[in-house]
């Protein structure tokens, strides 16, 4: 099992969520954390060794591009008692094509942990070391005892969408 280093200035994860008003995007970079695959000769993650990943948000880097907004979220999610949004890669199987995995794994916001299940392309294994891991998921923030945020006319609906895009490179 080798390490690989997320490269904080290259990973970012972004949410899109619908309002009564607008779209909202919000996006963060800085991700930091590690994961830990064996890749086959093949350039596939070898699922018969362990696999393992940690990836932490820091709640302040979320940018929804409307300070107001910010603010509200940063409130919402309880910044100075929780300030990051993490996850943890627990399980991975092959999935339909080349590169695809099914992932397991924990995430935790606002110190409300859920298991949650998803697909993500993982590539990688190659000769500069870098491993690349992307994928996107639906949540409703209900699930971790979260209220969408409602501000004068403007109600966020509880469904969002979580994307992310890690580059992470060989620890050492």
């Amino acid at each position: 099992m080798t390490r690989y280093d997320i490269v904080s200035q290259e990973s970012r994860v972004w949410i899109e969520a619908s309002s009564s008003l607008h779209p909202i995007h919000v996006e963060a970079g800085e991700l930091q954390g590690h994961v830990d695959l064996t890749f086959t000769d093949q350039g596939e993650v070898d699922l018969d060794q362990p696999v393992a990943g940690h990836v932490q948000v820091d709640v302040r880097e979320l940018d929804t591009g409307n300070s107001l907004m910010d603010k509200e979220t940063e409130r919402r999610l309880e910044v100075k008692r929780y300030p990051y949004l993490t996850g943890e890669l627990t399980s991975l199987v092959a999935s339909e094509g080349a590169n695809r995995y099914h992932a397991e794994g924990d995430i935790t916001v606002r110190g409300v942990s859920r298991r949650v299940a998803g697909d993500l392309i993982i590539t990688g294994g190659d000769e500069a070391g870098t491993v690349v891991i992307e994928g996107e998921q639906e949540f409703d923030v209900r699930d971790f005892d979260l209220d969408p945020p409602k501000m004068l006319m403007l109600k966020v609906h509880p469904e969002v969408q979580v994307g992310v895009r890690v580059i992470a490179k060989k620890a050492g």
